[in-house]
């Protein structure tokens, strides 16, 4: 190689320098922590959620958040390292498993719809991923929180649902996911293998094919 060509790569260099790849991918799993959904199923979920995210393989490109909500947001959506997401995450079980906290005693959609819309919409990284696991029966003005559930949707983000609501027929998780064939997932009788094997064949699979 001549002084020439070592001249123009070292300017290279300088001008545009190796970085590391930006986190591209995110997935927010969101619990609803309140006594309509009972401890039992709030601490099955988090387990869920664990058993998921430790089966596949990670990279630095990914981030993990979670959110816990009842009647506001009790847990906020913060993006972490795989590393930092899993402690986070245990930290919850054993609030959750010890003393069931946080645990709501009404149930309103609408400030954890508005800030997973803003969340999104601040395009962070190239994809999103949601999985929300709540219920419908116990939700305060389901009318008024329509309009956000189609806000949400119309983010293009990838949303499943573990729908938890005994009782009642609404189309509102179907809004929310944008009427995507097999999105809302009823576990009400559910097992835990089979909300695994299911969850880890769709949201965990396409959360781990979209790359920067």
């Amino acid at each position: 190689m001549d002084d020439d060509q070592t001249d123009i790569l070292n300017r290279l260099d300088s001008t545009y320098p190796c970085t590391a790849l930006p986190a591209c991918s995110a997935i927010i799993f969101v619990e609803e922590a309140t006594t309509a959904i009972g401890k039992p199923s709030k601490v099955a979920f988090l387990q869920l959620i664990s058993k998921l995210v430790n089966s596949i393989e990670h990279t630095p490109n990914q981030r993990f958040a979670l959110a816990l909500y009842g009647q506001v947001v009790y847990k906020d959506i913060e993006y972490q390292t795989f590393e930092n997401f899993n402690q986070t995450l245990n930290d919850f079980i054993d609030s959750v498993s010890h003393s069931d906290t946080p645990n709501g005693g009404t149930t309103n959609l609408i400030p954890l719809l508005s800030r997973l819309n803003s969340t999104i919409n601040e395009r962070l990284y190239n994809s999103y991923s949601v999985l929300l696991m709540g219920e419908l029966q116990d939700v305060h003005n389901i009318g008024q929180t329509t309009k956000y559930a189609q806000s949400v949707a119309a983010t293009g983000a990838n949303i499943y649902v573990l729908d938890q609501t005994k009782r009642l027929h609404s189309d509102f998780w179907s809004i929310l996911t944008g009427n995507a064939y097999g999105h809302v997932i009823n576990g009400t009788n559910a097992t835990p293998e089979l909300l695994y094997a299911t969850f880890s064949q769709t949201i965990m699979s396409d959360f781990l094919a979209k790359g920067c």
